[in-house]
């Protein structure tokens, strides 16, 4: 890539210059047109670009009280899985995050995930913190990628601000949900009971109950 790329539209009249007439037989011409040729390449700002052998990924785990029993072990399991994928170059590092977030396992540590060691806060999910130690752990110079673990259910600074981030950088954000299994809603929408009664006076009463789904109810 140049940064100047009109300036190599001086290289052919420089060339031109170095192969003076009569002296296309010349080697000191010919050398002398190369090097002003390559003298206008380099006044074009050269740079180039090394491609990077393998792909960054850093997972996040949600850690919080909201996910449900056995999600941490899942996770585990799903890095595990990455590391048994992963392709020459390729570096996988992990995020666990609750009210806060850590580092669990950093791009450049080598050999398999034993499981999460930091201790976070699980009253809280603070999912922006989290991408945002992701994005400082992904190195720019490399292609980089991230996986977030968790069941939607974010507290704290909106993260769409890291969204952003992670796009300006070209770093490609996947989501996996692992929450609770939804769970039918069950109210008692109204009671009818009698305004006043004796003392022993049996009575009778009407409720109404409010379901998100047909099934059986035992009321106690």
């Amino acid at each position: 890539h140049f940064n100047e790329p009109w300036l190599l539209l001086l290289a052919l009249p420089l060339a031109g210059l170095g192969l003076r007439r009569g002296a296309l037989r010349s080697p000191a011409a010919w050398l002398r047109a190369a090097a002003l040729a390559l003298g206008a390449a380099l006044l074009a700002d050269p740079w180039w670009v090394r491609p990077h052998p393998g792909m960054d990924l850093v997972v996040v785990a949600d850690r919080s009280a909201s996910m449900p029993e056995g999600s941490a072990e899942r996770a585990r399991e799903v890095v595990s899985l990455l590391d048994e994928e992963a392709r020459a170059g390729d570096r996988i590092g992990v995020v666990s995050f609750g009210a806060e977030a850590a580092a669990e396992r950093h791009l450049h540590t080598k050999g398999p995930f034993a499981g999460f060691a930091a201790e976070v806060e699980p009253d809280g999910s603070d999912l922006a913190a989290a991408l945002a130690l992701a994005l400082e752990m992904l190195d720019p110079a490399a292609p980089g990628r991230i996986l977030v673990l968790s069941d939607g259910e974010a507290t704290g600074t909106d993260p769409r601000a890291q969204g952003d981030q992670a796009a300006a950088r070209g770093v490609r954000i996947d989501f996996r949900h692992q929450g609770r299994p939804p769970l039918p809603d069950l109210a008692v929408a109204d009671l009818d009971l009698p305004p006043e009664l004796a003392p022993g006076e049996p009575f009778r009463f009407a409720a109404e109950i409010a379901a998100g789904a047909e099934g059986k109810a035992e009321v106690i």
